[in-house]
């Protein structure tokens, strides 16, 4: 299940906010992808020189500034951008699999590009996707992408899906409930209340007839800080001084999917995500307690 800390919850940053994220977030992307980048970022190259997904239309919409930003966050752009590839695999595999998903739902899309990029899945396959966010989120998007003109290939839908009814208001925007879909959750849970996120995903299961949903996680043993791992509790000390915004975790993924009456497809931590991609042989230890999964119902 969704959990918070036992322990005492630090205070978020004070400059956190969706929309500087979601430009934050797709910067990272774009420079965790590249070999360029990770090989100086790792502790331990196994020797991939490319990049770890391929997309033209994140260096058009990312702000300068935010890139040059991001390029001082050592590890962590490489490990938003295993994550990134990830989420595009498991997305890829569903679609070819012997029952095919028709629709794609991310929620709190904020920059992603994927809708955009695979524009071919919609043309070829008849895949409809749609992008949940915050109204504000979404309209500078949509205007980045009129200034570049780039075709958004996506339904979006304005909401708040904590606050306001998510169900109905993807009802108003065409999304089939009977419809084999896909749920995208990227970089999200850890960031609310535990019982928002249960609640998120008892309306996923009340109202889907079949789905799949691939999220990322933190593990509760890093957010108790009781890993045991100095190089982890290092790292969560610097992570609280400089004001951590997770607040929730998951302590066990198999109870979780229990609950909800979901089967775990594969559940996977970014230390073991560089390995496979063949980034990093030898990942920072906190990329042990961030996972990757995906789940149907």
């Amino acid at each position: 299940m969704f959990s918070i800390p036992k322990t005492v919850r630090p205070e978020p940053s004070p400059g956190f906010n969706v929309a500087s994220t979601a430009s934050t977030v797709v910067a990272m992307k774009h420079a965790g992808k590249e070999a360029e980048f990770f090989k100086r970022q790792v502790r331990k190259f196994v020797g991939r020189e490319k990049p770890l997904f391929k997309d033209e239309i994140m260096p058009k919409i990312i702000d300068p500034a935010t890139l040059e930003r991001v390029t001082k966050m050592g590890h962590q752009p490489v490990t938003t951008a295993i994550r990134e590839r990830y989420f595009r695999k498991a997305l890829s595999r569903l679609i070819k699999s012997s029952e095919p998903i028709t629709q794609v739902i991310i929620l709190g899309s904020g920059y992603d590009t994927l809708p955009a990029r695979k524009e071919k899945y919609t043309r070829q396959k008849g895949i409809n996707f749609y992008e949940v966010d915050q109204a504000e989120v979404l309209g500078r998007k949509a205007d980045k992408y009129q200034a570049q003109g780039i075709y958004p290939n996506a339904q979006y839908v304005a909401v708040d899906y904590v606050k306001e009814n998510l169900i109905e208001r993807l009802k108003e925007n065409g999304v089939d409930f009977d419809s084999p879909t896909h749920i995208i959750w990227e970089g999200n849970i850890m960031y609310l209340e535990a019982e928002d996120a249960e609640r998120v995903l008892s309306l996923l299961k009340e109202n889907f007839k079949h789905f799949t949903i691939s999220f990322d996680y933190v593990h509760m043993a890093f957010l108790e800080n009781t890993t045991g791992n100095t190089e982890v509790e290092a790292a969560f000390e610097r992570f609280q001084k400089a004001g951590l915004s997770w607040i929730t975790g998951v302590k066990s993924l198999a109870e979780l999917a229990q609950k909800f009456g979901l089967i775990i497809i594969d559940d996977k931590t970014s230390a073991e995500l560089a390995k496979e991609y063949e980034v990093d042989e030898d990942p920072v230890a906190t990329m042990q307690y961030y996972s990757v999964c995906t789940l149907r119902s």
